[in-house]
């Protein structure tokens, strides 16, 4: 199976998963360590709430900030790989 392909929620821990879930139900600070898996958490989220909308018939724009710049590059790595090419994989099946 393609990495592309893979859902990310297979990859997530189940900590992520935990904190994903109470994301999903109220404002949540995730204070983890450096590498814990914050992108992969926001990123489920987004693709969680992008669903959602997307059932209604609505769409979302996202914001996601960094502190750093070094950080943008590894975010737009990730969502593309995680959120635009898993989506494009996608149509390219469904005809």
């Amino acid at each position: 199976e393609d990495a592309i392909e893979r859902v990310p929620e297979e990859k997530a821990r189940q900590y992520q998963l935990d904190v994903l879930e109470q994301s999903k139900r109220k404002n949540t600070i995730a204070f983890l360590e450096t590498g814990a898996g914050k992108t992969l958490i926001a990123v489920l989220l987004i693709k969680s709430i992008q669903e959602s909308l997307h059932k209604q018939n609505k769409k979302m724009l996202a914001v996601f900030l960094v502190p750093k710049v070094p950080l943008v590059y590894q975010v737009i790595q990730f969502f593309t790989i995680y959120l635009f090419l898993n989506a494009f994989a996608r149509r390219q099946y469904e005809i």
